[in-house]
């Protein structure tokens, strides 16, 4: 009996582990069904990603 053929490719994979990151998203492990879902398990985004889409006057009201 041959194995079946993969749901992803492994581009598609690295697009989306890359995306992830982009995003401030760091990946810790990541899980692919046999129907192709997949999960990105993330830790929590640092303070300098949080405060990233904030300007000066969002840290003084802090």
């Amino acid at each position: 009996m041959g194995e079946k053929r993969s749901t992803i490719s492994i581009s598609r994979y690295a697009n989306l582990i890359a995306a992830a990151k982009a995003a401030g998203l760091p990946v810790v492990r990541s899980e692919i069904d046999a129907d192709g879902r997949i999960v990105l398990v993330h830790a929590e985004p640092s303070d300098a990603t949080r405060m990233a889409g904030s300007n000066s006057f969002d840290r003084i009201l802090r």
